[in-house]
C-alpha cells in the first residue's frame, strides 16, 4: 500500500494526525472448505490468503478499508465499503493520536500538580512521574466532534506487589472535526464537573468542601 502513489501514505512512526498513515493490518483467512479441499488433495490450487488494511487519511478527513491479495506479495488490492466509515469513529489507541493526546493531557495537568499531593498523597510536581493515563474509547459523537474519556489512575504507596488505584478524577478530552487540535470538555473530580481545569483549581482553593484526600 505504501508504494500506491495516489494513497499519499507516510509511516506511521513518521505521521501527525493530518497524515495518512496506515492503521492495522488484519489477516483475513481463507474459507474452511477451500483449506480442506486443498488438504484433501480434491484441488492443487492453494487457498489464497489476503489481508484487510484499514487507512487513516488525515488530509481528507477519512477513513479507508482496503483488502489486499495475496499474502505475503500482495500484487492487487480493492477498496471495501467506500465512503462509509466516519473519521470521528476512529480508535484512540494508535501509535500516531493516542502519544499526542497523552502529552497534551500530561501538559495541561501541570498547572494543577497542587491539587494531587492533597488530594492523593503523592507528590506530582511533575504529574507525568506519577499518574498513569488510560483514555477510553470514544463516549459521543455527533456530527462534528468525538470525545474520549481520560482515566486516571495511581499507585500511591510503595507496596511488594505492583497495583494501581483509580482516581476520582477524569477529563474529557473534545477533538473537532475540522481540527487536529485537542480541547478539554469537561472535567471532573470528587463527584463534581467543571468546565476546564483552571476553573477545578480555582474552585478547590476556594471551597475546601470539594476537596478529596486519599488517606481519609
Amino acid at each position: 500500500m505504501l508504494q500506491q502513489s495516489s494513497l499519499r501514505l507516510k509511516r506511521s512512526n513518521m505521521s501527525k494526525l493530518d497524515d495518512n498513515y496506515i492503521f492495522s493490518i488484519e489477516d483475513v483467512l481463507p474459507s474452511k472448505p477451500d483449506v480442506l479441499k486443498w488438504l484433501d488433495g480434491r484441488t492443487q490450487l492453494v487457498p489464497e490468503r489476503k489481508a484487510r488494511v484499514v487507512l487513516f487519511m488525515g488530509e481528507t478527513r477519512s477513513i479507508r478499508e482496503f483488502l489486499v491479495s495475496p499474502v505475503p506479495n500482495p500484487q492487487r488490492h480493492e477498496e471495501l465499503l467506500p465512503n462509509k466509515l466516519s473519521w470521528q469513529a476512529r480508535p484512540v489507541c494508535n501509535t500516531v493520536e493516542h502519544p499526542l493526546m497523552s502529552k497534551y493531557i500530561v501538559e495541561q495537568l501541570e498547572a494543577i500538580a497542587d491539587v494531587f499531593l492533597p488530594s492523593f498523597a503523592k507528590d506530582c510536581s511533575k504529574v507525568a512521574d506519577c499518574v498513569y493515563m488510560n483514555v477510553a474509547p470514544r463516549v459521543a459523537i455527533d456530527s462534528t466532534d468525538r470525545h474520549v474519556i481520560a482515566w486516571f489512575f495511581i499507585s500511591p504507596f510503595k507496596m511488594i506487589d505492583y497495583y494501581l488505584y483509580a482516581l476520582p478524577f477524569y477529563i474529557v478530552i473534545r477533538t473537532p472535526s475540522n481540527s487536529v487540535n485537542f480541547e478539554i470538555a469537561k472535567v471532573y473530580y470528587n463527584g463534581r464537573t467543571f468546565n476546564s481545569l483552571a476553573d477545578l483549581k480555582d474552585e478547590y482553593h476556594k471551597n475546601t468542601n470539594i476537596r478529596y484526600n486519599i488517606l481519609i
